[in-house]
């Protein structure tokens, strides 16, 4: 079930979309800082100020590494990752 949505050009990349997102989804439930709080996604939302964000609002981030440069691309291991469909 979709909580919050943008509609945007194929051309145009995922990472450029979660903060609007994410700020949406955080006023529609007031997230704050939560205790075992998880945000899942692909590689496309490997980036440092993603997870200055989540950290902030004490949120574990479980993000596929994108393999860039002499960093090698890696699926976390969390159990739940599978999930990052699902709301």
């Amino acid at each position: 079930m979709p909580v919050a949505v943008t509609v945007a050009p194929a051309n145009r990349h995922d990472k450029k979309f979660f903060h609007p997102l994410y700020n949406k989804i955080k006023q529609l439930f007031r997230i704050g800082p939560f205790d075992n709080a998880k945000l899942l996604a692909d590689a496309a939302y490997d980036a440092t100020d993603i997870y200055k964000e989540l950290h902030y609002d004490g949120i574990k981030p479980i993000i596929a590494t994108n393999g860039r440069r002499f960093r090698k691309s890696s699926v976390p291991k969390d159990k739940d990752y599978g999930k990052r469909w699902a709301v």
